[in-house]
């Protein structure tokens, strides 16, 4: 999970992606905060170019900074009410059911309370226990209505939908790819969610994927998503704490517990929604959701396995 409107690097070694299919379209774009990778192995150059333009134009729709957006997360915030297309109101029912599922732990609300650490730790400071409570009892009080065509948004906690948004695009695009018959492709939306089909160049279809976290290891995904919750690229230190850009709705805490939860599964969205909440609550909760979702998980503590699913195989 990382927040909508920061820029995320991604390793520019992710895939180990050799080029001896016959045909192979593939392109960049900026979208969700951070820059995307797309890779087909079959259909045509325009089937990538409209899925850089879906990712652009719902990028769009749920930047917290994006008030221009017709219907947007920044209009529903400033307004509390609005009328959004399917795209956006599926999302916003899709991150309420998680929050439901994760018992809170991913929360579609902390955008202040997120935004409040940030722009403390971006000074070299922490924010103060008082304004901390204040955006706590903002997010936890806050709810949506889902009313005809409208969503109107109850207290005053910020909507955003970082922690899922890359997530359910991705979910989006594979669908459409998927409704083509489109099946050998991958997509990265930066390391923190990324969906798989048949990659020709790889042994079996597969595609080598290095983690990030684990500096020499790798696993194979074909078929399915990946993301990654990892204080990696946003580490912060203020008198000799480490702090991340993940914040818990909970505690109001910015402070580290894991290093990194991976979670693989079919569900790009599903999987970038626990991978925050697994990051929050600690390798206790990951048995709840391997059962409920079918997920798999590696958790890292200190760059160090501390968890890891039976049949996820890490390798190297």
């Amino acid at each position: 999970m990382r927040p909508i409107k920061k820029l995320v690097p991604i390793l520019s070694a992710l895939f180990l992606l050799p080029s001896c299919a016959a045909t192979h379209y593939s392109s960049s774009s900026y979208g969700y905060g951070t820059f995307w990778f797309y890779h087909l192995f079959e259909g045509k150059q325009s089937i990538l170019d409209e899925l850089e333009q879906k990712v652009a134009s719902t990028s769009f729709l749920l930047d917290v900074d994006s008030i221009d957006a017709p219907n947007g997360v920044a209009v529903l915030n400033k307004e509390k009410t609005a009328k959004p297309g399917s795209f956006l109101r599926n999302c916003l029912e899709f991150a309420v059911s998680m929050q439901e599922a994760t018992n809170g732990y991913f929360s579609p609300f902390s955008g202040n309370l997120t935004s409040l650490w940030l722009d403390n730790l971006g000074e070299g400071k922490v924010p103060s226990e008082e304004d901390i409570a204040k955006e706590v009892a903002k997010s936890s009080s806050t709810y949506l209505v889902f009313d005809g065509e409208s969503v109107n948004k109850f207290g005053e906690g910020q909507i955003d939908l970082g922690g899922i948004g890359k997530g359910y695009c991705a979910k989006m695009l594979a669908e459409e790819l998927k409704e083509r018959e489109i099946t050998k492709y991958w997509i990265s939306g930066g390391t923190s969610s990324i969906v798989f089909g048949e990659n020709p160049n790889g042994k079996d279809g597969y595609t080598k994927v290095e983690l990030e976290d684990l500096p020499g290891k790798y696993v194979y995904c074909k078929d399915e998503s990946i993301s990654t919750s990892s204080y990696k690229k946003q580490l912060y230190e203020v008198n000799g704490k480490k702090y991340s850009h993940i914040v818990n709705p909970f505690t109001g805490s910015a402070e580290v517990n894991l290093q990194a939860a991976i979670v693989k599964g079919s569900d790009p969205a599903v999987c970038d929604a626990l991978s925050t909440a697994i990051y929050l609550e600690g390798v206790g909760s990951i048995s709840k959701y391997e059962k409920e979702f079918g997920v798999k998980v590696i958790a890292v503590k200190d760059e160090s396995v501390v968890y890891c699913s039976d049949g996820f195989e890490i390798l190297g």
